[in-house]
């Protein structure tokens, strides 16, 4: 929220990881420990790639959005 970013509902979150973890993006374990059992989640190297990408292309998208703010505001350089 501190970015301006509507919460994600959490339960469409949980389905989102099963969906990475079955596509084999992620690996999940249990731990457990002094507090209660809790799923861990980390990224495969499948995972960094397929996150690689879509960085890349967040990155254009803000370039492109950048070049169009310039043009709106008349500083065309």
């Amino acid at each position: 929220e501190d970015l301006g970013l509507d919460v994600p509902d959490v339960g469409a979150v949980y389905r989102a990881l099963r969906r990475q973890e079955s596509q084999g993006l992620l690996t999940s374990t249990w731990e457990t420990g002094a507090t209660r059992p809790r799923r861990v989640y980390t990224i495969t190297p499948a995972g960094r790639e397929v996150l690689e990408i879509w960085m890349r292309g967040v990155e254009e998208m803000r370039e492109a959005l950048e070049r169009l703010l310039q043009v709106w505001k008349g500083d065309t350089q």
